[in-house]
């Protein structure tokens, strides 16, 4: 199901573990960051980019986890 959309979608836990992808995200963050995506892996471990990229995202995920509906587009990456 997660494969029929053309859009990079990602899952996580509480702790920022990625649970789910699919493909269009594993593409993406190959291009971004020149890294594979797996399940059970931070994602701050597999994401590379600058200290103000990882706590904007830290910040959105946060609140996201939180329960609030979030929606930023930037292009960020190596």
């Amino acid at each position: 199901m997660l494969d029929s959309s053309d859009a990079a979608i990602f899952a996580l836990d509480r702790d920022l573990r990625v649970t789910a992808f699919n493909r269009a995200h594993a593409q993406m963050m190959k291009s971004l960051y020149g890294t594979e995506t797996f399940v059970g892996v931070g994602l701050f471990e597999q994401v590379r980019g600058s200290a103000e990229d990882a706590a904007r995202m830290r910040a959105h995920l946060g609140r996201v986890l939180d329960g609030e509906a979030v929606l930023e587009e930037a292009l960020c990456g190596a």
